[in-house]
């Protein structure tokens, strides 16, 4: 009996210690992670603005209360890559943050934009952000009946350029009634489950 729970013991140290390495390589991984960030932007679509729900409802509220840090919400209705690109130096230089969180892309599908044009968008977003020595997070939402495909360009953009990647943000919301407002956005409860989901991603980082 002892020997098996010394053997126990043992496997859970080892698991630990790799788990611990790879949140250090995680980490090495992802660019300008600020010692302690006083500033964090929401910047996006209608994920960020929180369509359906009031203002202190949507995720960015939600997460400012999370981190304890001030979160701005920066989000734009029926915000695409292209538009969210064409705003982004005005939006920087008024909020000089430490850590932009984005939700982006979805309105490009609705437009129907190319996949390609999309990640040309973001990469050009992300690397903005980067040279300024902003730590960047991508939330990844993939509606219904979009595939796999998508979602998964966006995440290996992201792991190329530092970019923190967290998805999918909705995952298991779509056919939820009791998470949605409509076939498309969250209600109140909806959107807390994005900021834990992005808190949970964020948390290990500063």
């Amino acid at each position: 009996m002892m020997k098996n729970l010394v053997f126990v013991g043992g496997l859970i140290v080892v698991s630990l210690f790799f788990v611990r390495q790879f949140l250090e390589q995680s980490k090495k991984k992802v660019k300008n992670i600020p010692e302690n960030p006083t500033r964090i932007v929401a910047f996006g679509d209608d994920y960020t603005l929180g369509k359906g729900v009031g203002s202190h409802e949507g995720y960015p509220s939600v997460l400012q209360d999370l981190l304890g840090k001030t979160v701005e919400n920066m989000g734009v209705k029926d915000e695409t890559t292209a538009s969210a690109l064409h705003r982004l130096e005005s939006v920087f230089a008024s909020n000089k943050p430490d850590i932009v969180v984005l939700t982006l892309g979805v309105a490009d599908i609705n437009s129907r934009l190319p996949l390609e044009k999309t990640l040309e968008n973001l990469e050009k977003i992300f690397l903005y952000l980067l040279e300024r020595n902003v730590m960047v997070v991508y939330g990844g939402i993939s509606p219904p009946k979009v595939g796999d495909n998508w979602l998964m360009a966006i995440s290996q953009l992201c792991g190329t350029l530092g970019v923190l990647y967290i998805g999918d943000i909705m995952h298991d919301f779509w056919d939820n009634k009791t998470l949605m407002t409509d076939a498309l956005f969250p209600n109140a409860e909806g959107y807390r489950l994005i900021a834990n989901k992005l808190e949970e991603g964020m948390r290990d980082y500063f």
